[in-house]
């Protein structure tokens, strides 16, 4: 799989510094992994007048303290404003193992985005947020045991082989779990989101999500909502009917068709139900998940109105649309006096 997996940061206002944001992006990825000395490739992008700014330091510089000393310095020189895109890069450590013996290290890219509240072509904050970290290469937060199946290997070895693999990628993808919490932590953002670029950055098509209040949760399905309506032009082809062709990118690449077809049936059955949706509702799903289908939801709770929605134990496999659903039929129910 070639595409980024990224965390897209929502914030509770536009009324924000985005430099300040970004500095917190970089501290947290910093707290996160060791490895990130070779912070590189500042980019500073302004939208109206058009300008670009790339700034590097020498490869003698290694000195992780140097380097962003360096970029503060370029930063402040420009005097970044609202309608500024700022970007870094640097590498994480990941660990992987496709034959089931000892898991290796290796590195991936990173790279930290941010973006003023002023318009920026091309950028879509509901969609995308204001800040964003993104992976790459991704394969290794997938579970994917086929990948282990050998007819020649006896049976024991396979066995062993698999618990491997599956410690693996659990190991990966606490690590995800654990950069969640310092986002929160460094960012106290409105929401957060976990996209792969497989597929529209639409709220169902997440695999983790970060609600800090029942208002982000709210503000999820009334987008949901008006892309339906089409008052969102997130996607061009009308929802009124499934097109299992011109729909496939909008309910996301890696979803299985049926899956996809019962998503819309779904949510255009359940939808009318959104504003009968409650804080207590919301609670009772908390407390009562998995309602409708057999899909393990892994809900994480903050404080008293903040979780941390996983899609499953292998969130990269599945998707937080099962929440959303769970939500709208609990609302449902609770308006027939269920």
């Amino acid at each position: 799989m070639s595409q980024d997996l990224s965390l897209h940061i929502y914030p509770k206002t536009t009324e924000f510094n985005c430099i300040d944001t970004f500095w917190k992006l970089i501290k947290a990825v910093n707290e996160w992994s060791s490895y990130t000395s070779d912070w590189h490739g500042l980019n500073i992008t302004q939208f109206s007048p058009y300008r670009e700014y790339r700034s590097d330091i020498k490869d003698s510089q290694r000195d992780s303290k140097t380097r962003l000393n360096k970029f503060t310095e370029t930063i402040n020189q420009l005097d970044v404003q609202s309608d500024y895109k700022i970007s870094l890069a640097t590498s994480y450590p990941y660990h992987q193992t496709n034959s089931g013996n000892k898991p290796k290290k290796h590195f991936g890219s990173l790279s930290v985005y941010a973006w003023g509240a002023g318009q920026f072509r091309g950028h879509y904050p509901l969609e995308e947020g204001l800040g964003e970290i993104s992976f790459n290469p991704v394969q290794h937060f997938f579970f994917q045991p086929e990948v282990l199946v050998r007819d020649d290997e006896e049976f024991s070895k396979k066995e062993e082989s698999y618990l491997t693999y599956k410690k693996c990628v659990l190991r990966n993808l606490e690590k995800i779990r654990n950069l969640f919490d310092l986002l929160i932590t460094h960012l106290d953002p409105f929401s957060i989101k976990l996209y792969l670029g497989s597929g529209a950055r639409i709220p169902f098509n997440s695999h983790a999500t970060y609600f800090s209040s029942h208002e982000s949760l709210m503000q999820d399905l009334s987008f949901i909502r008006d892309t339906w309506s089409g008052e969102n032009p997130i996607e061009d082809t009308p929802l009124n009917r499934f097109d299992p062709v011109k729909h496939k990118w909008f309910f996301n690449q890696i979803r299985p068709q049926e899956q996809s077809r019962e998503l819309w049936q779904d949510m255009s059955r359940l939808l009318p139900s959104l504003d009968k949706v409650t804080l207590d509702v919301v609670k009772l799903v908390w407390d009562q998940t998995n309602l409708a289908s057999d899909e393990k939801l892994d809900i994480k709770r903050i404080k008293d109105q903040s979780v941390i929605v996983f899609s499953s134990p292998f969130f990269l496999n599945t998707f937080v649309s099962r929440y959303y659903l769970d939500v709208l039929e609990m609302a449902a129910l609770e308006s027939e006096g269920n």
